[in-house]
């Protein structure tokens, strides 16, 4: 795999309009394949899935008709795993993940990203499906077992960035796994089939737009992107009181909390000379053994999910709009 350091031409406002239309409009149509090809009602009723694409250093660009939770964090995170695990990436490759320790937000939510690669070999993009299945493989037909102590309890099968094509082929020791360890290993098999479409749907666009208006011009593009996002953030706090808060709340009874509920403490700091919010979260209890407690990913989605729901709906959630916000967490916490 080829990495980039060359210059990037200059972009002008109206291409970036166009262009980012253009990326949120791929973002629907892996949308709308998940929607009309799965095989459970989780995806074709529910339309529990989000859609995303990444550049190249797994920053986050776009996503659309995507729940908050699924992609605001989570597909960095989980993309930086996938380096790791697998730094040479080809055409035609494909990674399922769901562990929550590596970017997932639980078990359920199986994600596959898809490296888009040109014609060079550079690895240019990445597309990112995650969507709930209707069955993993727990120790009990559920795929939410809020009550056990930890994910081996839960008894789900953990992908940590397992490569499950390549050559745009299954690799089938992985869809065997799968199908003998699943309740409903043809209802798995559907949605699995589903989420390769929309990757591959989403690689085959990016690849067309990339031949069509150029690789350097869409590298110019999502620098500019990312930084106008920023500006429109920062410009936003600015518009806020300066202050610094902390807000307790309690999380109701639950088997394993204390009796009376779990108190959370949020500390918030508003900058708005400088145009940033900082959240705050170490000041809680250590992790409690149930289903409660959140992942990295889940954790700080759910912040900046808080955080775009309180200013202009016009900017754009992105990394370039999330240097703006700084959240601190310290493994081992709830929150």
């Amino acid at each position: 795999m080829v990495t980039l350091k060359n210059k990037t031409p200059a972009i002008n406002g109206a291409e970036l309009a166009v262009i980012s239309s253009k990326f949120q409009g791929i973002c629907q149509q892996m949308a709308n394949t998940l929607m009309r090809t799965g095989r459970s009602g989780v995806l074709n009723t529910a339309h529990d899935f989000s859609c995303c694409i990444l550049n190249y250093d797994n920053s986050f660009i776009a996503a659309d008709e995507s729940l908050p939770v699924h992609v605001l964090s989570g597909p960095d995170i989980m993309a930086r795993n996938i380096d790791k695990y697998h730094p040479k990436k080809k055409k035609g490759d494909a990674y399922l993940i769901n562990s929550p320790y590596h970017g997932g937000s639980h078990a359920a939510d199986h994600t596959i990203i898809v490296p888009v690669i040109d014609h060079k070999g550079i690895h240019r993009f990445s597309v990112c499906v995650k969507a709930h299945q209707a069955d993993i493989g727990n120790s009990k037909p559920t795929t939410y077992m809020a009550d056990v102590e930890d994910v081996f309890e839960e008894g789900a099968l953990i992908f940590p960035g397992t490569k499950i094509q390549e050559n745009y082929a299954d690799i089938s020791d992985i869809i065997r796994m799968c199908e003998i360890r699943f309740r409903a290993p043809e209802q798995w098999k559907g949605d699995y089939l589903a989420m390769i479409g929309a990757v591959r749907i989403g690689e085959r666009e990016l690849i067309k737009i990339g031949q069509d208006i150029g690789w350097n011009k869409l590298r110019s593009f999502v620098e500019s992107w990312l930084n106008y996002s920023e500006k429109r953030m920062r410009e936003a706090i600015k518009k806020i009181p300066k202050g610094n808060i902390t807000i307790k709340t309690k999380h109701d009874p639950f088997p394993n909390l204390p009796k009376n509920g779990l108190e959370i403490k949020i500390n918030l700091s508003i900058d708005n000379k400088a145009g940033k919010i900082k959240v705050d979260l170490r000041d809680n209890p250590d992790n409690l053994p149930c289903g409660l407690n959140l992942t990295e990913a889940t954790s700080r989605s759910g912040v900046m999910t808080g955080i775009f729901n309180s200013i202009d709906h016009t900017i754009p959630p992105n990394s370039g709009s999330f240097r703006c916000i700084d959240i601190l967490l310290r493994k081992g916490k709830v929150y």
